[in-house]
């Protein structure tokens, strides 16, 4: 003879108050305390990493807190507006770049002592530059040997007339900064 088995109610039966069905156990204490002992450990490892690596401390005190008091100094600016409140005036050199090339635009810059020389404090860098420029592609002049590229580029920065040689005729009414095409 068969054993009678207490059949539990189906999905969309409604369990009476008192009854536990067996896919609910207790022990609801003992995973709360488990979940807030992760918690409590996660905070421990995170306040260690903040105190020990300068770059975290950078990261919380100095950025975070500088974008923060600049979005509410300046709530009405735009993305643009923000990033020269904090880049100052090289960031427009970046978006003047942006404004001048499309997307798909490979762009030789000039080697990074010039652009050094010239004053820049960023777009030497090539992170830096091409998180603003992208998709277009950047190459260095000092890096052209490594990029295929270089020698599909569409467009040239010249900073205090690096560069300006490779055109002719002669660029007509040169200035400090320009972005010219290169002609295929």
């Amino acid at each position: 003879m068969a054993a009678k088995h207490k059949r539990e109610p189906g999905p969309n039966v409604r369990v009476k108050p008192g009854h536990k069905s067996s896919d609910t156990g207790g022990g609801g204490f003992f995973k709360v305390m488990i979940n807030f002992g992760g918690a409590v450990v996660a905070g421990i490892i995170a306040m260690m990493l903040f105190s020990s690596v300068s770059g975290y401390d950078w990261l919380l005190n100095t950025m975070l807190k500088g974008n923060l008091e600049t979005i509410e100094k300046y709530p009405n600016l735009t993305t643009q507006q923000r990033y020269e409140a904090k880049w100052g005036g090289e960031i427009n050199y970046l978006f003047q770049i942006k404004n001048s090339t499309p997307d798909s635009a490979i762009i030789i810059f000039p080697p990074r002592k010039t652009l050094l020389d010239a004053g820049f404090k960023g777009i030497h860098e090539l992170p830096h530059t091409t998180y603003f420029l992208y998709p277009r592609t950047v190459i260095y002049e000092d890096d052209k040997a490594t990029y295929s590229q270089y020698t599909k580029a569409t467009h040239l920065v010249s900073v205090n007339g690096w560069g300006l040689d490779r055109f002719s005729p002669a660029v007509a009414n040169p200035q400090p900064f320009m972005v010219l095409p290169l002609q295929q």
